[in-house]
């Protein structure tokens, strides 16, 4: 199964740019987040709540950037599964963007003395004009996503028809996520 962690063929990963990153947690980690409703709230606004791991993370992120001038995060959101940031590589480095990552993913795994993320990374990079824009929406916008799946799961399903014509019957097949 495609885990989408490919990197682009013709990119220089070692180039100014900005990029979308995104690591999952790895099966035996605790959660990064909680994310609950606002219950005073007109709309669905949600409340994100780092758990000890979460923050975790979060030091690390911060300690990236503190030791690598080059690099600034933009806009970060720890989700229960998990890890969404907008990265700006400031000028070109010597390292390519996989081994920053790597380095972070093991300074968070040396602080929590256990494995928070999955192997690999997602990334999108800012090529055309409005992308670091969306994002940094898509980022900040991710809590609210999250929640209205939860609280209305009836809505996220995909349903597949199948009929299948053999002789005089007919066969369905429904399928729900």
């Amino acid at each position: 199964m495609h885990r989408f962690t490919r990197r682009c063929k013709n990119h220089d990963y070692r180039s100014r740019r900005i990029y979308l990153i995104t690591l999952l947690k790895s099966a035996g980690a605790p959660c990064f987040s909680s994310i609950t409703a606002d219950p005073g709230a007109p709309k669905i606004t949600p409340s994100v709540e780092l758990t000890p791991t979460g923050q975790t993370i979060y030091d690390c992120l911060d300690r990236l950037c503190a030791d690598n001038r080059h690099l600034s995060i933009h806009r970060r959101i720890a989700m229960p599964d998990h890890l969404h940031f907008e990265l700006f590589v400031k000028e070109r480095t010597e390292q390519h963007l996989g081994s920053i990552i790597a380095a972070f993913k093991a300074s968070c795994t040396a602080k929590a003395n256990r494995a928070l993320f999955e192997p690999g990374f997602n990334d999108k990079i800012a090529f055309r004009k409005g992308a670091k824009d969306a994002f940094y929406n898509y980022i900040a916008d991710n809590p609210r996503r999250y929640l209205v799946r939860k609280l209305f799961p009836e809505y996220f399903f995909h349903r597949l028809l199948i009929k299948v014509m053999a002789s005089t019957a007919i066969f369905s097949y429904l399928t729900t996520r």
